[in-house]
């Protein structure tokens, strides 16, 4: 997980312990020097960190997202790269929900390898009206407690496979475990670029693409960019209750960008 996400908790409580430890030092000069090189140490810690993997926005970094999720989406929230890129996402679902519950008169059966934001909000909205399929059995666990997967090898992020092995097991699935083909599959474009043709070919339609990267760096500082690869695909029989809508595509460069402080409501000029 990035940065050390489990373990930032402890940070404080440990800041706290060493100032108190440092504090019964009589020799001053040795605390003082002991605080300027741990100072020094944490520096040299953090920098490839920003540099190389975080997904934080530092003050230095703009990010490009519509006014409304500005003032809709907490601090937080929006200094966060990966939750910025699923604002859109999050919208356009909630688009999808409504029409297709009420049409097929039971939960929406939405699927995907992410989880996270747009599975906390989606069901937060709709709580009742959609149920979640984790392909990698992270965050519920029809796939995981299903025996016909026994064998499929795990990793730290989950089930170690992808949409063709599930679609692949699919007729078993719903003999053995009552797995049923998802209505949505909302996913990110991995870097070969082979969501669309792995899924289309197996009966779903793309209706929503994105491009571009939620933030911009004017500074020569470091900084790690987040690519915003959301992609939305709904199954081709269920087009029709949806108004076979086109696809949508979000381009972030086109987004207003919203400058740090003060938040929210801070929308300034188009990039």
């Amino acid at each position: 997980m990035q940065a050390g996400r489990f373990v930032a908790p402890l940070v404080v409580p440990g800041c706290l312990l060493l100032l108190y430890g440092l504090k019964k030092i009589t020799r001053r000069w040795f605390a003082h020097a002991s605080i300027v090189l741990l100072v020094c140490l944490q520096f040299s810690i953090q920098y490839p960190v920003v540099a190389t993997a975080s997904h934080g926005i530092p003050a230095w970094v703009q990010s490009q997202m519509l006014p409304e999720h500005a003032a809709r989406y907490s601090v937080f929230e929006q200094l966060n790269q990966e939750h910025v890129r699923d604002m859109a996402i999050i919208d356009h679902i909630a688009e999808l929900i409504p029409p297709l519950h009420e049409k097929l008169a039971r939960p929406v059966l939405l699927m995907s390898g992410q989880a996270g934001m747009v599975f906390y909000y989606t069901a937060t909205q709709f709580y009742g009206q959609v149920q979640f399929r984790d392909l990698r059995g992270l965050v519920e666990s029809s796939l995981t407690l299903c025996p016909a997967l026994k064998n499929i090898p795990r990793s730290p992020q989950g089930l170690n496979w992808g949409y063709s092995d599930f679609f692949a097991q699919l007729p078993m699935l719903e003999q053995q475990c009552a797995i049923k083909p998802p209505d949505i599959i909302y996913d990110l474009n991995g870097m070969d670029q082979k969501l669309g043709k792995t899924l289309e070919p197996l009966g779903y339609t793309m209706i929503h693409q994105e491009t571009g990267f939620p933030v911009v760096n004017k500074t020569g500082l470091p900084y790690n960019r987040l690519l915003a690869p959301n992609m939305i695909f709904v199954r081709n029989d269920l087009l029709p209750l949806i108004g076979n809508p086109q696809k949508r595509i979000i381009n972030y460069r086109e987004l207003p960008l919203q400058t740090r402080w003060p938040m929210p409501n801070n929308t300034t000029e188009h990039p």
